[in-house]
C-alpha cells in the first residue's frame, strides 16, 4: 500500500520523460498544408490524453489500495512491527531518494493502521475472560 500511494502521488500528471515523447509524437504529426488551427487540435488532444491518462492510472491505483487495504484490514497485527521493518528496507531499496526518510515513515504508519482493522476484537467480559 505504501508503494501504491507513493505512485499515486506521481501521477497527478504525466511523468516527464512520457510528456515529452508524447509531444514529440504529436509534433510528428505533420499533414500536408498543416497550419495553426490544426496544430492547436493536435496541442488540445495530445493534453486531454494526458490528462486522461493520468485519471486511469490514479483510477487503477486507487482499485488495487482498495483491494489490498481490504485483504490487510483481515490479516492479524502480531507481526506488525517486523512487516514495518522489512517494508522500510525494500522501500528504500526500491525508491532510494525519490521518497524520502519523514515521507516513508508516515506512509508506513498510514498502512499499519489499516492492518487488522477490520478483524473483530476479542470479547472480554467483567472477570477478565
Amino acid at each position: 500500500m505504501v508503494q501504491l500511494d507513493h505512485h499515486a502521488d506521481n501521477w497527478n500528471e504525466l511523468p516527464k520523460s512520457l510528456a515529452e515523447r508524447l509531444v514529440r509524437f504529436a509534433e510528428d504529426i505533420k499533414p500536408p498544408m498543416e497550419d495553426d488551427d490544426f496544430r492547436s487540435v493536435i496541442e488540445e488532444a495530445t493534453r486531454m490524453y494526458s490528462e486522461c491518462t493520468c485519471a486511469a492510472v490514479r483510477q487503477h491505483i486507487a482499485n488495487k489500495r482498495a483491494e489490498t487495504e481490504s485483504t490487510a484490514a483481515a490479516r492479524n497485527e502480531a507481526d506488525l512491527d517486523r512487516a514495518k521493518q522489512i517494508a522500510s528496507r525494500q522501500l528504500s531499496r526500491r525508491l532510494r531518494r525519490r521518497l524520502d526518510d519523514t515521507k516513508r515513515e508516515q506512509l508506513l504508519n498510514r498502512v499499519a493502521d489499516a492492518v487488522g482493522s477490520g478483524r473483530r476484537k476479542p470479547m472480554i467480559d467483567a472477570d477478565g475472560f
